[in-house]
C-alpha cells in the first residue's frame, strides 16, 4: 500500500519522536512452511500540531508491602478525581488519557513490587470507576465505558513498579525527593497516581 493509517500512541499516550527514523517490518511463513522476514525502507511520516497539558496527582499512600492504605482522606481524594475527570471530559476538541499508576519503594523482589503496583492500581482504579458511575448516575460499567469513548477518554490502570522514585519539578529541573535510602521517601514511593494528559487540537 502507497498509505497506512497507524495509531503512533503509547498505551501511556506517548508520540512518536520526531527526527528517528522508524520502519516496517513483517514476519511470517509462507505455503510451505518457509520463515521470511521483511523490512521496510524508513517510513515517511507527518507529526500533527497538537497541545499537551499534564498533571500527576496523588491518590494514596500505602504500608510497606500491603494494599492498606494510609490517608483518612482517601474518598474524598477519588471524589475529587472523579469530579476532575468529568469536568475535563466538558473541553472541546480533546483526547484525555487518564492512566492510575501503582508504584512501590525498593523494599522486595522486583517481580513482587510490579505485581504489588498493578494490585494496588487495579483496586484504586475500580474505586475511582464506581466513584465516577455514581458521579454520573450510570447504572453501570457498560455505561461508563460508553461515557468514555463518547468524551474520547482513554481510562485504564498500570504497574510501574520501583522504577519511578517521587520527584517534583524545581526551577525548571526534576528532583527527586523519594529517597529510598529514608523511611520518609519510602512512604512518598509507595503510592498510586493518576496522570491525566489532555491532548488538545490547535485550531
Amino acid at each position: 500500500p502507497k498509505e497506512i493509517t497507524w495509531n503512533w500512541n503509547e498505551k501511556i499516550g506517548d508520540k512518536i519522536k520526531q527526527g528517528d527514523m522508524y520502519f516496517l517490518k513483517v514476519s511470517g511463513k509462507d505455503n510451505l512452511g518457509q520463515e521470511f522476514t521483511f523490512v521496510s525502507s524508513p517510513i515517511p511520516y507527518d507529526i500533527q500540531h497538537e497541545t499537551v497539558n499534564y498533571e500527576a496527582l496523588i491518590i494514596v499512600n500505602f504500608e510497606t508491602d500491603r494494599l492498606l492504605a494510609k490517608s483518612s482522606y482517601q474518598d474524598a481524594r477519588i471524589e475529587y478525581l472523579a469530579r476532575k475527570l468529568i469536568e475535563k471530559a466538558k473541553l472541546p476538541h480533546k483526547k484525555i488519557i487518564a492512566i492510575v499508576e501503582g508504584h512501590t519503594d525498593i523494599i522486595g523482589l522486583g517481580p513482587r513490587n510490579r505485581r504489588l503496583a498493578l494490585d494496588r492500581a487495579q483496586k484504586e482504579f475500580g474505586r475511582l470507576s464506581r466513584y465516577l458511575i455514581n458521579s454520573l448516575g450510570l447504572p453501570g460499567g457498560n455505561e461508563l465505558g460508553e461515557w468514555l469513548k463518547q468524551n474520547a477518554i482513554e481510562f485504564g490502570y498500570v504497574s510501574v513498579g520501583d522504577s519511578q522514585p517521587f520527584s517534583i519539578l524545581q526551577a525548571g529541573e526534576e528532583r527527586i525527593i523519594g529517597s529510598n535510602s529514608l523511611p520518609e521517601g519510602r512512604l512518598l514511593n509507595r503510592r498510586v497516581i493518576m496522570t491525566i494528559r489532555i491532548i488538545k487540537d490547535e485550531e
